[in-house]
């Protein structure tokens, strides 16, 4: 198995690292700190992941249309959607509004290099 290392950063948490497949690693006490971070994020996000979903399987359809049309751009789409309802629990955490500016930006400027009409 190849070694992989998973950093996750946050501004208001401490640096978590994963090493996956590596021998010498406890992974029991690696899952453990993964599942302590996740159980953390879900209290300040409202349980965000679980709304997307829920919302988003009455209209899999239409995103998958939306896909088809331009694949290039579902994940951030996807991202702001997921920000839009972190919002629902913290609507004044400014990083909300900014990551979804941010990907809303990354489309746009793939559409303009891309000639995509207006």
């Amino acid at each position: 198995m190849t070694n992989a290392t998973i950093v996750v950063v946050s501004a208001d948490e401490p640096v978590l690292t994963v090493n996956i497949g590596d021998p010498t690693a406890n992974m029991e006490e690696q899952l453990d700190q993964i599942m302590d971070f996740l159980s953390r994020r879900d209290l300040e996000y409202g349980s965000s992941w679980q709304l997307t979903s829920v919302t988003l399987f009455p209209l899999r359809n239409k995103i998958f249309d939306m896909f088809q049309k331009l694949p290039a751009c579902l994940f951030n789409w996807i991202l702001i959607f997921n920000k839009l309802l972190r919002c629902l629990a913290d609507p004044r955490n400014i990083d909300h509004w900014k990551d979804m500016a941010g990907y809303a930006l990354l489309i746009q400027k793939f559409l303009e290099e891309n000639n995509a009409p207006d």
